[in-house]
C-alpha cells in the first residue's frame, strides 16, 4: 500500500478520534506520530521534532508568565478595579468584561484569562448581592477570550500552531506577531457592540435558569478581591510588557517567552513547582505532535491527494483565491465547533497549503483563515476549552447555540469581509 494511502487512513482515524474523543487528544496525536514512524512515513527525528519547535517552547514560556498573574497578587488588583467598574449600567459592564477578555487574550492564553477571572466574577456576584450575575458575565468573558486569541500570534495555541505550520511549509515564513489582528479586529468590535446594544437583553431572555450559588465564596472573596497588591504584581506587568515589545521587535518568540518566564521565576513571583503545575502538558503534547503529524501528511503525498480531491469537489470555489479562503474560514469554524481547534488547524491547514501550492495561491491568508476560523467557533460548549469552562455557570447546550451561535455567525461575516479588503480587494 502506498504511503499516501496509509497516511490518509491515519488522517481518517485521527479525525474520528478527535471528533468522538474516544481517547485524550494528546494520546491520539502521539499515536498518529508513532503510526507514521512505524510505517516509515517519517523518521523518529522528523516525527518528534515538534517538541523543540518555536511553537512548543513559546507555549511553555507564555503559560508560566500567565500563571504568575495568579501567584503574584495581580488578580487581587484586577478584582478591586472591576468592583469599581461594576457601578456602570449592566450592558456596558458586560461589554467591558468582553473587551477585557479579548485584550488580555491577545497576550495570554485565553484559558488562563478565563481561569483568572472566574473567581473574580463569582465574588463580584456575591458582593453586589446578585446585581451582577455570573450567567450574564461568564459567557461574554469566555467569548472575548476566544475572539481575542485571534489578535496576535501568541493569543491562542491554535494560532501558534497555524503560524508554525506555515513556517514549516514551502512558504518558509511564520506569521508576524500582529498579522492576525488586521482580520480579527472587526470580529472583536462587532461582538463588543453586540453586547453593548442587544447582548444583555438577549441573555436575559435566553438564560432563564437559576443562578448558581455563590455562598461558598463568602470567605474566598475576601482573599480574591481584597488581597493587597505587591511589587510582584507590577513586576509581572512589566515583564509582560517587555515580552510584547520583544515579540513585536521581531526577536525569536520562544527566546523572549522563556526570558520572561525566567524573570518571573528568578524574582520569586512564581515558584518552580507552581510553574510546572500551571503548564498544560496535554496542550504541549498536542502542539508538538501536530507538527510531526502535519509533516507526515505533506511528505507522504497525502496532502496533495486530498487537495486534488477538494479541488474537484469544490469546483469553482477553489478556482478563485477569495472564495477558497472563505471555504477554509467556514470549514474551520464549523469543524472547530465539534472538535479541538488545534485538531482542526492540524487537519485543515496542511490541506489548504497543498491546494495553495497546487494552484499557485498566496498561502499566508489561507493558513490565517484557518487559524482565525477555528477561534470563531462559539456555538457549542465543546468548541474551545475557554467556552467549556463556562459550563460551571449552569449554561445549557441551547444557551451556547442561541448566544454563542449568534456571535459566531456575526464574527464569520465580518471576518470574511476583513479578508476581502485586506488581501483580495
Amino acid at each position: 500500500m502506498a504511503q499516501s494511502t496509509i497516511t490518509i487512513v491515519i488522517v481518517i482515524a485521527v479525525i474520528f478520534l478527535y471528533a468522538t474523543e474516544k481517547l485524550p487528544l494528546s494520546l491520539t496525536t502521539i499515536l498518529a506520530m508513532i503510526a507514521m514512524v512505524f510505517f516509515k512515513i517519517l523518521t523518529p527525528a522528523e516525527a518528534f521534532s515538534g517538541f523543540s519547535s518555536t511553537a512548543t517552547l513559546l507555549l511553555v514560556g507564555i503559560t508560566i508568565i500567565g500563571e504568575a498573574f495568579l501567584t503574584s497578587g495581580l488578580v487581587d488588583k484586577l478584582g478591586d478595579l472591576l468592583m469599581k467598574i461594576a457601578r456602570v449600567p449592566l450592558p456596558l459592564f458586560t461589554a467591558i468584561i468582553f473587551m477585557v477578555g479579548s485584550l488580555l487574550s491577545a497576550f495570554l492564553n485565553g484559558l488562563a484569562v478565563v481561569a483568572i477571572f472566574m473567581p473574580i466574577l463569582d465574588a463580584l456576584a456575591y458582593r453586589t448581592g446578585g446585581k451582577l450575575k455570573k450567567k450574564y458575565t461568564l459567557m461574554p468573558l469566555a467569548i472575548g477570550a476566544v475572539l481575542g486569541g485571534n489578535l496576535s500570534v501568541v493569543g491562542s495555541t491554535s494560532m501558534i500552531n497555524a503560524s508554525n505550520l506555515l513556517e514549516e511549509s514551502y512558504y518558509g515564513k511564520a506569521l508576524s506577531f500582529f498579522t492576525p489582528a488586521a482580520v480579527a479586529i472587526p470580529a472583536v468590535l462587532a461582538a463588543f457592540f453586540f453586547y453593548l446594544l442587544i447582548g444583555e437583553k438577549l441573555q436575559e431572555k435566553c438564560f432563564d435558569f437559576e443562578e448558581t450559588s455563590t455562598e461558598n465564596l463568602v470567605q474566598e472573596e475576601s482573599h480574591t478581591l481584597k488581597s493587597p497588591a505587591t511589587w510582584k504584581a507590577f513586576f509581572v506587568i512589566l515583564v509582560m510588557v517587555l515580552c510584547v515589545v520583544g515579540f513585536v521587535s521581531g526577536l525569536d518568540l520562544a527566546a523572549v517567552a522563556f526570558a520572561g518566564a525566567a524573570a518571573v521565576l528568578i524574582s520569586g513571583c512564581i515558584s518552580t513547582k507552581q510553574a510546572y503545575t500551571g503548564i498544560s502538558w496535554e496542550t504541549v503534547f498536542v502542539i508538538s505532535g501536530t507538527i510531526g503529524f502535519a509533516k507526515g501528511v505533506e511528505v507522504s503525498g497525502a496532502g496533495k491527494m486530498i487537495a486534488d480531491a477538494m479541488i474537484r469537489v469544490c469546483g469553482p470555489f477553489v478556482q478563485n483565491e477569495f472564495t477558497f479562503c472563505l471555504v477554509i474560514l467556514v470549514l474551520s469554524t464549523v469543524l472547530s465547533n465539534f472538535m479541538s481547534n488545534n485538531a482542526s488547524v492540524t487537519i485543515i491547514a496542511p490541506i489548504g497549503l497543498a491546494i495553495a501550492n497546487e494552484m499557485g495561491y498566496y498561502p499566508l491568508p489561507l493558513v490565517l483563515a484557518c487559524g482565525v476560523g477555528v477561534n470563531l467557533s462559539l456555538a457549542t460548549p465543546i468548541c474551545t476549552a475557554c467556552i467549556t469552562m463556562t459550563t460551571a455557570a449552569g449554561y445549557r447546550f441551547k444557551d451556547y447555540l442561541r448566544i454563542g451561535g449568534v456571535v459566531n455567525l456575526l464574527a464569520v461575516i465580518v471576518t470574511a469581509l476583513a479578508f476581502y479588503f485586506v488581501y483580495y480587494m
